[in-house]
């Protein structure tokens, strides 16, 4: 292999990893902040920790619970939301922006 050639070798593959890098790097500081919310998040909440989450008043809660449009799990007298479910049904409402900043 002539030098040449090899030094362009050398630089189209510093110049792969860069890129490689640097799409790695941001797609890392992307997710990152979701994904600390999450590990900081529990999976499970009760009503007042589902009102603290979403705002709700514990007679939304309740109501949304009643009415079968909230799932939860019962264990005796323990109500408890899964925190990932109730993500999904805020999101199912989500309106996408039609203009751009």
């Amino acid at each position: 292999m002539e030098p040449l050639e090899a030094f362009i070798r050398r630089v189209v593959a510093d110049s792969i990893a860069t890129v490689g890098r640097d799409v790695v790097e941001e797609a890392l500081r992307a997710a990152l902040p979701d994904v600390i919310r999450r590990a900081k998040t529990p999976p499970f909440v009760d009503r007042r920790g589902l009102s603290r989450m979403t705002g709700w008043s514990l007679s939304k809660i309740d109501d949304l619970r009643r009415k079968g449009k909230l799932p939860f799990i019962k264990r005796g007298r323990t109500v408890l939301f899964e925190v990932a479910k109730v993500e999904e049904l805020i999101f199912e409402g989500q309106i996408s922006a039609t203009k751009t900043l």
